[in-house]
């Protein structure tokens, strides 16, 4: 981290780390390495996982990343963005170059202003992110033999000073399980686990009545997870059910549970 930006530090008796942990895991999370283009892009998004170089939708694995925006420069390098065209993140900081976008033409800068932690102790994140001077995309450069895919031809070209630590959570795995409760008032009850903390989950579900000439019913909602990761949630039912699916969107990891009762 460069001397001016501790110079304009938050307080000055701090080392830069020790700013940047005042934010660490209460940026955007839903950020996510895909093992295809080896980038870094936005899962958070229902149905849609942007556009990959390497062909289709990227695809996630591992860490779920949280990633600090809007806040001091000290924190690290400012000027990162998201691409809506490909969900990538890529480097906004000149006003006249906008590198290479999968989805075709420049990258599109839109929402959050992102500060990247580099140079820091690996207590703050993964280490091993750069920035490309072809696609002037995030990539992961972890593996010496291994260099992604990227949209402007070949393997990302890793450029610049900087080694960026991204704050992250484990791999995300949520899961789910439902149950019908008939005594009395019936619902179907949701348990979950495994979901990314403080976030909205979105619940869909569809359950055939017993009744066979009854249509299908469909819920779907947003619910908000506890700090610990933790679903709890109960759908009503007017009468008894043959069938039932409920499945639980995690925005934080862009990862789904889903559970069902026959």
């Amino acid at each position: 981290m460069s001397e001016e930006f501790y110079r304009k530090g938050i307080a000055s008796d701090l080392q830069p780390w020790q700013q940047y942990g005042r934010f660490r895991l209460i940026g955007q999370p839903g950020w996510r390495f895909c093992d295809k283009c080896w980038g870094l892009f936005f899962n958070g998004t229902l149905y849609t996982s942007g556009r990959c170089p390497a062909g289709g939708a990227h695809d996630a694995h591992g860490f779920v990343f949280y990633l600090p925006h809007d806040v001091p420069d000290t924190v690290g390098q400012p000027g990162w963005r998201f691409c809506d065209q490909c969900f990538g993140m890529f480097f906004n900081g000149d006003p006249n170059i906008k590198g290479r976008c999968p989805a075709g033409g420049k990258h599109h800068a839109q929402g959050f202003q992102f500060v990247l932690p580099h140079d820091v102790p690996d207590t703050v994140g993964q280490p091993g992110w750069r920035f490309c001077d072809k696609c002037w995309g995030l990539f992961f450069n972890g593996d010496p033999n291994i260099k992604g895919r990227c949209p402007a031809g070949g393997g990302h070209d890793a450029q610049g000073g900087f080694v960026f630590y991204l704050p992250h959570r484990g791999f995300p795995n949520p899961s789910i399980r439902i149950r019908v409760i008939a005594n009395g008032q019936r619902f179907i009850e949701i348990y979950g686990v495994g979901f990314e903390p403080d976030q909205f989950v979105l619940i869909e579900s569809g359950h055939y009545p017993s009744d066979w000439f009854q249509p299908i019913v469909r819920h779907s909602y947003n619910k908000w997870i506890d700090s610990e990761g933790r679903l709890f949630d109960r759908i009503y039912i007017e009468s008894d059910i043959r069938y039932a699916r409920v499945s639980a969107f995690d925005y934080g990891s862009g990862e789904t549970a889903v559970a069902e009762i026959r």
